[in-house]
């Protein structure tokens, strides 16, 4: 997701409570249908668990390139949500890693006024963008035979997997929504695409003078 304005303050000692409380028993369920009756293919839930997370860094990391390459700037690059875990600077850019990585955002600046629209739409579909491309390209290096036959080869699962979470969740960054945030409800991908075109030379404008700043 790509938002200048996207906050997401920490949880509170009660939501961290909550959340672990009741992932402890979602994982509990979902471990107890992989061990009973077990078979390989039953893996493949985790698998597609274990690349939603690496995919969610991925993402975030598209729409970074998209920014440099359309000579934007960016403030920072964020994995995950409530309390920062990691941080580093990665060319420059400050990263952060936090405690639950199912989602992030990066904060984009026009460093010009040339063709914003265009630019700023471009870098938001980067995100899902770099997903599909991800997916095509295990298709092609795997061939479709493989990459749509049922199997319990632990490899191949992996790799289906892997493509399956990139598709779903560029399906589901591309959907036009407004997502709830610490600031109130922002755009998507797909609605942050659509609205790109919508934006005056002023909002552009206000955005390369606080880049600037």
């Amino acid at each position: 997701m790509v938002d200048p304005s996207f906050r997401r303050d920490p949880l509170t000692r009660s939501e961290t409570i909550a959340y672990w409380t009741s992932l402890a028993v979602i994982l509990a369920l979902f471990g107890a249908e992989i061990v009973i009756n077990y078979e390989p293919r039953k893996l493949a839930a985790v698998f597609f668990i274990v690349s939603w997370l690496v995919l969610v860094a991925i993402h975030e990391f598209g729409h970074a390139l998209m920014a440099w390459i359309c000579g934007w700037g960016v403030r920072r690059i964020v994995v995950g949500f409530g309390r920062t875990v990691f941080e580093t600077k990665i060319g420059g850019t400050p990263f952060e890693l936090r405690t639950f990585p199912i989602e992030g955002f990066v904060e984009p600046y026009p460093r010009d006024l040339h063709s914003p629209r265009m630019k700023d739409a471009l870098i938001y579909a980067a995100g899902p963008g770099i997903e599909l491309l991800l997916a095509f390209a295990l298709v092609l290096l795997m061939g479709k035979a493989t990459m749509f036959t049922l199997t319990d080869h632990l490899g191949i699962l992996f790799v289906q997997s892997f493509a399956c979470a990139a598709v779903t969740g560029a399906i589901l960054n591309l959907i036009p929504m407004s997502v709830a945030s610490g600031d109130g409800r922002v755009p998507n991908d797909g609605l942050g695409i659509l609205l790109a075109f919508g934006r005056s030379d002023a909002d552009y404008s206000a955005r390369f003078d606080a880049g600037e700043a």
